[in-house]
């Protein structure tokens, strides 16, 4: 087993408890105990009416598609509607979080929550909005995963800095949630023959290939129950060595929760491979007596369900109380298999890179929504009892595992007066963002063996399987281009077999990432806080990229944003110029315009942003794109760079700051054009490179050009400076 280097993020969680109960039919009573001090509120049982929430038209006009999703509300004895399931729409969720955080949050209650908001942000530490509602099972039936805060745009539970969990009082002892590595997850697969079929394999395939690089680290084990029958399960937790148990139990199924008996039950197989509900008081008892099991995951419609006159019960509930499992995950409402194959994907990335399992949530959560889900991210309810979210004992030592190297999470204190500046120079449309191919490392760490399809690659990943695939010679591979220039060389000068190999990695649909999702509203969200005047260039959003792929053209497309592409092109009778094309969402305002006159190009001449592809793009019919060190020489050495870019875009790069975003100034091509930028070398204003555990020779760089280092991970770094900038 080779051994690797895992770099894991320190993250710790300080506890906002809120403890609601009720004082009387109609009136209930909140204590806050928090980092910033304790206070006790009350609101009424009428602040919960959700009637401005839906409307008679919306439920019928979506009643028949959408049976089991839309909002119900059930009536009081004045025909009030009263409570709320699951919403339909975005503005139905931002509609029911509103109503629960106006009721809790009010006060001096929203004054300690943002005091200590601010504490933990001193301290280096995240703030876990924690409900203890065991006393008032009625209220554990609402949806709190939707708490939102209408004056700040903000729904809590999509930042990883305040988690919202699930707290139930019971006498026994607190356990914590540590396991030894390798964490090993019993994954039971149920799909009874007589029931709805779910997707269940290509959830398996991916939970197989999320855990790839973890498992031949030897830090994760993941097995599949080979039959999902109760046999098969009380066999192999009975017969699990007592030197590798299980620790985490994955079932993916069907499940139901019946209102009249409340009663949990997961549907297993038979021997017949035909339903066999298990009820939820089975499951517990039979896991009470294997105590190495710390995390149990119901993908599961209504596996978090419980009685509005009992809060133990429900299955999550039964496993926590009967089993003294530390921390369970269920769903409250039914989930659709696309979402649940999200959801699993970016937890356990997440959870076995370092992340706590209340922080992991918050990533799975985004996940679902960055896939136009407007409502299901709030579907999964983390109910937990341990005081700390860690599961993964990465303090354990042992030859055969990957090495470790534990860094704390960000420290925005640290980082007080950078954050600042650079929201500021946000706000002020004064900077200019420089994204590099390693931008496609966020949330992950770097593969030996990168595969097109697996994700977007890093730089040295791509630049590894190119010299595979074209049979580089040396065991030490050079940079991108070197081995691209190698490449072409060896297919004697035609571009013909390295343009299908990058068309085969780039034109392929991925996942965008946070920080490409957060460049993409940008401008929506500094337009709202300071419109811009119009007309002025120079007030235009511009992102600069030498990458490949077509990630933020989707989603400005998919904002429905007025936007520009400006795009170097390599070949053709205009090649070795820049190339304009305008869009408004999908629809092609302008098409693709070589930009002769540089100096005197009108068609740029408003505020809209827009998206410079430095190196080019990559086309399935087009070989466009600069790659090889010929390419480099040509476009860098031999042109004047105020020959090709329009005056108004290279006006506004040489009067900004620059944020580099996964770039390096190792690579020369990226220096002669910074160079030419600046015309020097250092840029006019103060810019920053953002890059974790950067190399020496990185910093040495960057310090060179007077470029500051911001040694953070990029998944934390994005998440701190979105928060800023839309509290700025």
């Amino acid at each position: 087993m080779l051994r690797g280097k895992l770099i894991v993020f320190k993250i710790t969680y300080q506890n906002f408890n809120i403890e609601i109960n009720s004082t009387d039919k109609e009136k209930y009573s909140v204590s806050i105990d928090s980092p910033a001090g304790q206070s006790v509120s009350h609101f009424d049982k009428s602040e919960l009416l959700f009637d401005e929430c839906t409307s008679d038209s919306e439920q019928v006009s979506n009643a028949a598609t959408e049976a089991n999703r839309h909002i119900i509300f059930n009536k009081d004895s004045n025909g009030r509607k009263e409570k709320v399931s699951m919403p339909l729409s975005l503005r139905q969720a931002k509609c029911v979080g509103k109503k629960l955080f106006n009721a809790v949050f009010k006060g001096e209650v929203y004054t300690l929550l943002e005091l200590s908001i601010a504490k933990v942000r001193r301290e280096s530490s995240r703030l876990r909005l924690r409900f203890k509602l065991t006393g008032v099972p009625e209220l554990s039936v609402l949806p709190w995963e939707y708490l939102y805060n209408e004056q700040k745009n903000h729904f809590y539970v999509h930042s990883v800095e305040t988690p919202i969990v699930r707290f139930l009082n019971k006498p026994d002892e607190i356990e914590n949630l540590l396991a030894n590595t390798p964490l090993r997850i019993l994954v039971i697969i149920s799909n009874p023959a007589n029931t709805g079929l779910l997707n269940v394999e290509e959830e398996w395939k991916d939970l197989k290939e999320a855990f790839k690089d973890l498992e031949e680290k030897n830090l994760v084990e993941i097995e599949r129950l080979e039959r999902a029958t109760l046999e098969a399960l009380d066999n192999k937790l009975s017969f699990q060595p007592p030197d590798e148990p299980y620790h985490i139990l994955h079932y993916i199924g069907h499940s139901e929760f019946d209102k009249n008996s409340g009663v949990g039950r997961l549907l297993f197989q038979n021997d017949e491979g035909n339903a066999h509900p298990l009820s939820a008081e089975w499951l517990a008892n039979t896991l009470n007596n294997y105590r190495t099991i710390r995390l149990v995951i119901l993908n599961s419609c209504e596996g978090a369900s419980i009685s509005a006159t009992d809060s133990y019960a429900g299955t999550a509930q039964h496993l926590l109380r009967q089993a003294n499992i530390p921390a369970v995950i269920a769903m409250q409402y039914e989930i659709t298999d696309k979402a649940a194959l999200k959801f699993s994907k970016r937890f356990y990335n997440m959870l076995a890179n370092g992340q706590p399992i209340d922080g992991a949530l918050s990533q799975a959560r985004m996940a679902i929504y960055a896939q136009e889900n407007e409502t299901e991210w709030a579907v999964p309810v983390l109910y937990m009892r341990s005081e700390s979210g860690d599961i993964v004992n990465y303090s354990q030592s042992d030859n055969n595992q990957a090495s470790v190297i534990v860094k704390p999470q960000i420290n925005p204190s640290k980082w007080d007066k950078h954050f600042e500046a650079v929201v500021n120079a946000i706000l002020l449309r004064k900077i200019v963002p420089f994204i590099g191919l390693d931008v496609n490392l966020y949330g992950r760490q770097e593969k030996d063996d990168w595969q097109p399809g697996d994700s977007l690659p890093g730089s040295r990943e791509l630049a590894k399987y190119l010299a595979q695939s074209f049979g580089y010679p040396l065991s030490e591979i050079p940079d991108l281009i070197s081995v691209s220039q190698y490449a072409v060389v060896n297919e004697k000068g035609k571009m013909g077999r390295l343009h299908d190999c990058f068309s085969d990695i780039f034109n392929r649909q991925y996942e965008p990432t946070p920080l490409h999702k957060l460049l993409a509203e940008i401008p929506q969200i500094v337009q709202s806080k300071k419109p811009a005047t119009s007309g002025d260039y120079l007030q235009r959003f511009i992102i600069t990229t030498s990458n490949y792929d077509n990630i933020l053209e989707n989603l400005f497309r998919h904002n429905n944003s007025v936007f520009h592409v400006v795009t170097y092109i390599t070949n053709g009778k205009q090649s070795g110029r820049f190339y304009h094309t305008k869009f408004s969402g999908s629809e092609v305002v302008l098409p693709l315009t070589p930009i002769k006159e540089p100096v005197s190009y009108s068609a740029l001449t408003d505020n809209d942003p827009i998206i410079l592809k430095l190196p080019g793009t990559v086309e399935a019919d087009e070989q466009r794109f600069a790659i090889t060190e010929d390419h480099y020489s040509d476009y860098l050495t031999y042109r004047d760079l105020s020959g090709l870019l329009p005056r108004q875009v290279k006006g506004k790069l040489k009067s900004s700051h620059h944020l580099f975003l996964g770039s390096s100034l190792r690579n020369w091509h990226l220096r002669a054009l910074l160079y030419r930028v600046w015309e020097g070398r250092e840029p006019s204003y103060a810019s920053w490179a953002v890059h974790p555990n950067p190399p020496p020779i990185d910093s040495k760089f960057w310090e060179a050009s007077d470029v500051e280092v911001v040694d953070e991970n990029f998944d934390s770094y994005i998440n701190e400076l979105r928060n800023r900038l839309l509290n700025a």
